[in-house]
């Protein structure tokens, strides 16, 4: 009977080139990620400064008297909430999301971060059908629009504080009604979630203009003998 002999080959060390498809950093936006996952405490802590600000900022202005015809918003906290608020705040937002996609829904938005935390403590019922109802955002943003120009939302702060903390409240009760540490509220029913989903694709569209704009030659270029040969 003819002898069978087995041979055993040391296996190789895997190159770097062959951890494509294993999760490797390839690009800045995976490094971006590791970034993310790495200091998750810190942008836990940001997320508390932002809620802090920004509930100070809801809050405190609402219980201040009228301020004198000669104010400014550098000596007058009611103008100065109202500047942050609607002439850096929202306008900021805006760009960012042109220019970065919803970083500010994903990391620094008070409303998500407060109904993602309150999650955890909440009862974390299923979702109901009617919730997943795609044209929520939307109408919360017309009503929150029209009923913010009755109150005239960006000149009393009161006004601000009722659409705001009214909004921030709903958050939280969604928070702890649904879901378990995920952001219910931000997923089905925002009020900017659709604006800040069209300002993202404007994003989209924003970094392939910069990268036809970086390749001369086209998107595909042509390798090996050029065009004009």
């Amino acid at each position: 009977m003819a002898e069978q002999v087995i041979h055993f080959h040391p296996s190789k060390p895997a190159k770097p080139q062959d951890h494509k498809d294993k999760g490797w950093p390839q690009g800045r936006l995976e490094k971006v990620g590791l970034f993310l996952r790495k200091n998750r405490r810190l942008i836990i802590a940001i997320q508390w400064v932002i809620v802090v600000l920004y509930a100070a900022m809801v809050i405190i202005p609402a219980f201040l008297p009228l301020p004198p015809e000669d104010a400014h918003i550098w000596d007058n906290l009611r103008l100065f909430a109202q500047f942050c608020f609607w002439g850096l705040w929202w306008p900021g937002v805006m760009i960012a999301t042109v220019t970065m996609g919803r970083v500010w829904c994903g990391l620094f938005c008070p409303e998500g971060a407060l109904s993602e935390w309150v999650s955890q403590y909440g009862r974390g019922k299923a979702l109901p059908r009617w919730l997943k109802w795609t044209g929520w955002p939307f109408v919360a943003f017309v009503c929150t629009t029209v009923y913010g120009q009755l109150v005239s939302v960006y000149e009393y702060p009161q006004a601000a504080l009722l659409v705001l903390g009214g909004s921030t409240v709903a958050a939280l009760g969604i928070g702890l009604l649904y879901g378990k540490e995920k952001r219910i509220w931000c997923r089905y029913l925002c009020p900017a979630s659709g604006v800040f989903a069209v300002l993202a694709k404007i994003a989209v569209l924003v970094f392939i203009i910069i990268f036809i704009q970086k390749r001369p030659q086209g998107i595909f270029a042509m390798k090996g003998r050029s065009a004009e040969a």
